[in-house]
């Protein structure tokens, strides 16, 4: 039986696997920004998320396509990498296959 590993073993695999990470702390500091700044009583709301999304939205995409590199070109069998890469390529797909649905309903 072949020894798996929980974190990745290749460069790629790291590189992958700690921007995935980054995408998720880009997405918590967002939510805790617009939690702490907002302030309904004086009719202001601070949206960090309109302005981090572009940026979310890049390096979510660059790790999942260098963490499936990693799993499929590189076979880097870390049991983190494919887990967060097969819920990242879910989420995407959900997503994706959302609006693409909700485009075609609305009639645009």
């Amino acid at each position: 039986m072949a020894h798996r590993t929980v974190m990745p073993s290749t460069k790629l695999g790291r590189w992958g696997f700690g921007l995935i990470i980054t995408a998720a702390g880009l997405v918590a500091l967002s939510m805790i920004t617009a939690l702490f700044l907002s302030n309904p009583a004086a009719g202001t709301a601070y949206n960090v998320l309109g302005i981090l999304a572009p940026v979310f939205i890049l390096v979510s995409l660059v790790s999942l396509v260098l963490s499936w590199i990693a799993i499929l070109k590189h076979k880097d069998r870390g049991l983190l990498l494919i887990i967060f890469a097969s819920v990242l390529t879910a989420l995407f797909l959900f997503f994706f296959i959302g609006e693409v649905a909700e485009s075609s309903w609305s009639g645009n």
